[in-house]
């Protein structure tokens, strides 16, 4: 940062050419050179960071020119490490070493253009670099148009600052680089996870992604908007996803049954629209038909399995709320509170040797969740496992002196108590006889 006054350990990439004649990068750079290096996007002055890392030794900040292949050879050895590493943050701290050294130099458009676009997609998510990244990504896809932009506000940056065609696929064949409207599709999606829908939109517009656009303004509230492109959209040709968009602004059913008909009842997310719309109105058997069958239309849908499952226990339909509570943990090992509720299916169903073991995997996701414990605790009494059903009992006593008396913690029941103590001594009465030393250690 611009105040650091203690030096850190931090990656570096030194790369230096065979060729003897190569010469240092602080010669004066060429016009094509500078129109490439507009493509950056500085930091604002307010920002706490340095535009690159100035090292304490001078000769790490000493850069050789490299030539074009050698630049696109740093860019792939960034792109395996993305490749062979899960996208945590030291995978991009060794990313970054390689694109702080590939934007050492600017001599092609499109291999600069490529170091630019890895490094936004790295900063989109932090802190103090999201606002540059997300500027980045918005220079780099505003290149590709001659109208005025946010980032090309003048024409001479829209017309004659920009490189021409040729220079741009000079060395495309070298990286990869995604087409406009992938680059757009991306900007669109960073845009509105951060809650910028109306940009997004309007960007979702401009490359045709309905859908996403239908979604964005609805986020924003513009139900009309959004409406009124579903509507133009659906005069010019209709489509099942149309249909079903506007029974989600208009809330009216026939919509959705429109959306069946032209799918031939395969559109499985207008089913699932169907049974919200049903068990809203509370006709829960009507809308746990509706959910039935978009599963097997589309049985990848944890959310939907879990509905499923959750108005089947209301209807005391414990064979199809065991089913789909099953595909959930299927799909979804980590949801813990349907282990949860595989486990008071098999309390429900008097087998509590099958309850335990989803209790457990509950407990490992959810440890804080008292009803399940309490749930642990009489499987553990059925199953005559007493250390663990005190472990319970402890818990959710301490639950009980921690927690807000608005949450209802119950108090151990005096008959637990006396089946522990009666158990727990008849135990140590035969462990006795038997001479069993592990058990009366235990």
């Amino acid at each position: 940062t611009k105040y650091q006054e203690k030096a850190t350990a931090q990656m570096l990439v030194k790369a230096k050419p065979t060729n003897e004649n190569t010469s240092s990068s602080g010669e004066e750079a060429s016009e094509e050179k500078e129109t490439v290096h507009k493509q950056e996007v500085k930091f604002n002055e307010d920002t706490i960071l340095l535009e690159k890392v100035n090292y304490v030794e001078d000769s790490d900040n000493i850069h050789y020119e490299l030539t074009i292949h050698q630049q696109t050879v740093l860019l792939a050895l960034c792109l395996d490490v993305k490749n062979d590493n899960p996208m945590d943050g030291l995978t991009g701290e060794q990313m970054g070493a390689y694109l702080e050294r590939l934007l050492q130099q600017h001599d092609d458009w499109m291999v600069y253009a490529t170091g630019l676009l890895e490094r936004a997609w790295l900063q989109s998510e932090g802190n103090h670099t999201r606002e540059r990244a997300l500027l980045q990504l918005q220079a780099l896809a505003d290149q590709h148009t001659n109208r005025l932009t946010l980032t090309q506000s003048t024409f001479q940056a829209a017309i004659e600052d920009s490189a021409p065609p040729s220079e741009r696929l000079r060395n495309i064949h070298y990286i990869v680089y995604p087409p406009r409207w992938g680059a757009l599709s991306d900007l669109a999606e960073r845009y509105a996870r951060i809650g910028i829908v109306t940009s997004a939109a309007e960007i979702y517009e401009e490359i045709e992604l309905w859908d996403e656009v239908v979604e964005c303004y609805r986020r924003a509230g513009k139900d009309k908007k959004a409406e009124e492109v579903v509507r133009k959209r659906l005069c010019e040709t209709e489509t099942p996803r149309m249909w079903a968009a506007l029974g989600d602004i208009t809330g009216d059913i026939s919509n959705y049954e429109k959306s069946l008909e032209l799918s031939d009842g395969k559109f499985s997310s207008a089913y699932v629209a169907l049974g919200e719309h049903y068990m809203d109105k509370g006709d829960l058997a009507k809308a746990v038909e509706y959910y039935k069958t978009a599963v097997q239309i589309k049985p990848l849908s944890p959310q939907v399995w879990f509905r499923l499952g959750a108005l089947s226990m209301r209807l005391l339909d414990w064979g199809t709320a065991l089913q789909a509570f099953t595909e959930v943990v299927q799909q979804e090992p980590e949801e813990g509170d349907a282990w949860g509720n595989v486990a008071a299916i098999h309390m429900h169903n008097r087998n509590p040797a099958e309850a335990y073991p989803a209790l457990n995997e509950s407990l490992k996701l959810n440890r804080l969740n008292w009803r399940v414990w309490v749930s642990k605790l009489y499987t553990c009494m059925d199953l005559e496992k007493y250390d663990e059903a005190v472990q319970a009992c402890l818990t959710l006593i301490d639950f009980k002196s921690k927690r807000n008396a608005s949450e209802e913690i119950p108090h151990i029941e005096e008959k637990v108590a006396r089946a522990l103590v009666g158990n727990a001594l008849k135990l140590y009465g035969t462990a006795s006889s038997s001479g069993d030393a592990a058990t009366l250690d235990s």
